[in-house]
């Protein structure tokens, strides 16, 4: 399996919430970050404000920026629900599989990403979809990561691992969010338990511990830095850079405090925690 710009940090379109795509670009590339990932959200306002493949490509190569991930791709799931709106969340459910992987291949994007959501869907279905989505991602060389949710179906490594496992496309792995492996009770000897090498990404920020009935607000609302909150964020890099794992950094942090900030401050105080953080490794 190839795997994307794997010493790059990458700065996330959460963290860059409501910030246009032309605007997150400059800010990263100014920060220091080498990638960013992007959203269908951000992408349609992109278009909408005048930028196509070609501009948006050109304004990363002006940057020295690569995309290295498309997420969230939501319309994976068979009946997976619509929502109305212009949020980015919304957007990515009205935007299918096919287009989510040719929006990748045509800006060079190496990887797709895909959230259980919601969708109380059997694993036989999860299965099945999954390595859909895989088969139909290999056509145009991409990757796909499954990213589990402590509070969806897949809510666990061991459960996302069973449905990789299961699947068995090459092209398939998981994305690690440090947010949701400390809430849903993860610990460094989970890693054991799986093939290693399918962690494809890995999505940086800090927790503070909260109890289920506050998952999804704080989730989306009150993520911290990787250098901040409750997990030791740095003992898990190390653990996993021990074990000889090559995964890109993506800081991934939706925050109502990081939105009060512009752009560029924002994505300044991402990489500078995250490097803060990546001392102590």
């Amino acid at each position: 399996m190839n795997k994307p710009n794997q010493q790059a940090l990458s700065l996330c379109w959460g963290s860059m919430e409501n910030i246009d795509l032309d605007e997150h670009i400059v800010a990263a590339a100014k920060a220091g970050f080498q990638a960013i990932t992007t959203s269908p959200g951000a992408y349609a306002k992109a278009n909408r404000k005048g930028y196509d493949n070609q501009a948006i490509k050109k304004l990363l190569a002006e940057n020295d920026v690569s995309i290295s991930g498309f997420d969230p791709v939501l319309s994976w799931i068979d009946g997976a629900p619509t929502l109305e709106g212009d949020a980015d969340f919304a957007i990515a459910t009205r935007t299918s599989l096919e287009q989510c992987i040719d929006i990748a291949a045509a800006l060079d994007c190496p990887l797709i990403n895909l959230p259980p959501g919601l969708v109380d869907a059997d694993n036989e279905t999860l299965i099945k979809n999954f390595r859909r989505a895989c088969d139909m991602a290999a056509e145009k060389n991409i990757i796909v990561s499954l990213e589990f949710l402590p509070f969806a179906k897949t809510n666990n490594l061991a459960a996302a691992w069973h449905i990789i496992e299961s699947a068995g496309a090459s092209n398939g792995g998981i994305m690690l969010d440090i947010w949701h492996f400390y809430q849903s009770g993860g610990q460094l000897e989970d890693f054991y338990k799986i093939d290693i090498n399918r962690l494809i990404g890995l999505q940086l920020n800090g927790a503070k511990q909260c109890t289920p009935d506050q998952w999804i607000d704080q989730t989306m609302n009150a993520r911290l830095q990787a250098n901040e909150g409750d997990c030791d964020v740095a003992a898990i890099v190390h653990h996993l850079r021990k074990q000889g794992l090559d995964i890109i950094y993506d800081i991934e942090i939706f925050s109502e405090a990081l939105r009060a900030l512009p752009a560029s401050q924002r994505a300044k105080q991402c990489y500078d925690a995250t490097h803060a953080m990546l001392e102590n490794t």
